[in-house]
């Protein structure tokens, strides 16, 4: 098996149902993956925190 080709030219076009098409999947929306992983990431070390002041309140 020979397999040529660069790896910058590689992309994963999908059409979603309503017809538009998304040229890489990869990278689609990555930035609002990242912006709801830190939202819940700071909720769950606030509440942890909470959880762990509480006793001593």
């Amino acid at each position: 098996m020979n397999i040529s080709g660069s790896w910058d030219d590689f992309t994963n076009p999908v059409t979603t149902l309503t017809g538009k098409t998304i040229e890489d999947l990869e990278t689609f929306n990555f930035s609002n993956g990242v912006f709801w992983h830190i939202v819940w990431l700071g909720l769950g070390c606030f509440w942890i925190g909470a959880f762990v002041a509480r006793p001593m309140l």
